[in-house]
């Protein structure tokens, strides 16, 4: 039973890391771009990889039923974390650009600099706040 819960918990949390995110234009040609989150294209892939493995081996496979359940639970698992990470990071930037103060926000600019995301950061907050 431990050992079940445990593979059980390192799965999920597996699934909960594969998500990252990215600039997309939005709306396309428009020159404004906006930071999403997105499940990790690998990961996907491979869960639509494995998904056509077990569909070949269906006739012979038994727990054929059980390997769709279960595929179909991680590719929720994946969208449920992408969305609650997409709804922090608008929250965080709604935050910073409401209350955060320009020490706040110049301490957050030079380190977006530093690391070489600042054009990054600049869009971002452009898609939150509108501007």
């Amino acid at each position: 039973m431990k050992t079940t819960l445990t593979v059980l918990l390192a799965t999920v949390l597996m699934i909960v890391g594969c998500t990252t995110t990215k600039l997309v234009e939005d709306p396309p040609g428009s020159g404004k771009f906006k930071q999403v989150a997105e499940t990790d294209p690998r990961f996907t892939t491979g869960l639509q990889t494995t998904e056509g493995v077990a569909g070949v081996f269906a006739p012979i496979n038994p727990w054929h039923g059980l390997v769709t359940v279960l595929l179909g639970a991680a590719g929720g698992i994946a969208e449920w974390n992408r969305r609650r990470k997409q709804a922090q990071l608008d929250a965080v930037i709604a935050g910073v650009e409401a209350k955060g103060g320009t020490d706040v926000k110049t301490a957050i600019q030079n380190i977006a600099m530093t690391k070489g995301v600042e054009d990054a950061l600049n869009k971002s907050v452009q898609k939150v706040t509108g501007g």
